[in-house]
């Protein structure tokens, strides 16, 4: 059951992440749609951080606490080179 609720809500964050940077780009109205989401990716953080609280503290789950903070900060650099444009 849990990994069932950590699937379906951690996934759909990291998509909805990704899709909200490339459209955030492509529109180059970076300010609303980082900031939506930066916060999806923060949410999937803390999701990510209480399943590794719950299920153990194993390599395979920091990879996975890795991937929304990795797109967190491409998504603070893909920001700041679109206000330097």
């Amino acid at each position: 059951m849990n990994r069932l609720v950590y699937n379906l809500t951690y996934w759909p964050c990291i998509i909805l992440t990704i899709n909200l940077y490339r459209n955030s780009v492509e529109q180059n109205q970076n300010t609303t749609l980082l900031a939506i989401g930066s916060a999806v990716a923060i949410a999937s953080i803390v999701i990510a951080g209480i399943r590794t609280k719950s299920m153990g503290k194993s390599l395979w789950n920091l990879i996975w606490l890795f991937i929304p903070f990795a797109s967190f900060i491409y998504a603070l650099y893909i920001g700041i080179a679109n206000k330097k444009k």
